[in-house]
């Protein structure tokens, strides 16, 4: 579900095999997988509103912030976007009814942004949320990741290349690659900064809306929708900010006023 999620297909990953600057192109959907299920599912989704337009997705990870993808919140021309047109849409499955709309005070894309493995920013927001059973944060996986475990992703992305956003949120489970397999399909240095998911057949993972989304592992978020290898739902990987590499970064951004 997530076409780069802004479409980064192979040969653009090729022309940046030392990640140099890259243009941003949007997440997509999530492909296949099923609707959530009721409002409590997924309190810590949320869904990224540019000029009132559905934009990504986007995770609590602590009463101010938000943790979503750098290409979300930020311009073509690399400027962080206006806190005055972006929106954080909390506490519902659902893009058009339910839960509320807040507004953001900081926008902070990672200061490595654009090279393609620092894909990664954070949001403070005017005013702290109150947590309920729909709208709760989600703690940040750290240390390592077995190989070959199973993670959900979920967002509210376009669910096939031809098809529309998906007003419902959406999920799926993929499997992480090992860490050669994954240096493989994306051939560049900087890797270890990305996790790579493998899906069991065509038609799975993210496209073009899922970009920013969690990947959940054992009830902690380990990665942040990135971008796809070809396009949407494909068998190639697609490709996640690995969030242990920048919980350092993340806590220290946090503290900063």
């Amino acid at each position: 579900v997530l076409y780069r999620v802004m479409q980064l297909v192979l040969v653009s990953l090729l022309v940046t095999a030392f990640f140099g600057a890259v243009a941003p192109s949007p997440a997509r959907r999530i492909v296949g997988g099923q609707f959530a299920q009721n409002e409590k599912q997924f309190p810590y989704q949320v869904a990224l509103f540019e000029t009132d337009e559905f934009k990504c997705g986007g995770s609590i990870i602590a009463e101010k912030w938000i943790l979503t993808a750098a290409h979300c919140i930020v311009q073509y021309d690399g400027s962080p976007t206006s806190t005055d047109v972006l929106k954080v849409h909390v506490g519902s499955p659902h893009l058009k009814k339910g839960g509320k709309k807040v507004k953001p005070s900081r926008i902070i894309p990672h200061a490595d942004y654009p090279k393609i493995n620092y894909d990664i920013g954070l949001i403070e927001l005017e005013e702290a949320l109150v947590y309920d059973k729909t709208i709760q944060k989600i703690e940040l996986y750290r240390g390592e990741l077995p190989v070959n475990v199973t993670v959900t992703i979920s967002g509210h992305g376009k669910t096939g290349s031809n098809e529309p956003i998906s007003e419902m949120l959406k999920y799926n489970t993929l499997t992480v690659m090992d860490e050669t397999e994954c240096f493989n399909q994306i051939i560049a240095s900087g890797w270890k900064k990305i996790m790579c998911l493998k899906k069991p057949a065509d038609n799975n993972g993210i496209c073009t809306g899922d970009s920013g989304g969690p990947a959940v592992f054992n009830g902690k978020q380990v990665g942040v929708a990135n971008f796809v290898l070809g396009k949407c739902g494909s068998i190639r990987t697609d490709g996640y900010a690995f969030v242990p590499f920048f919980v350092p970064w993340i806590e220290e951004t946090m503290k900063q006023q």
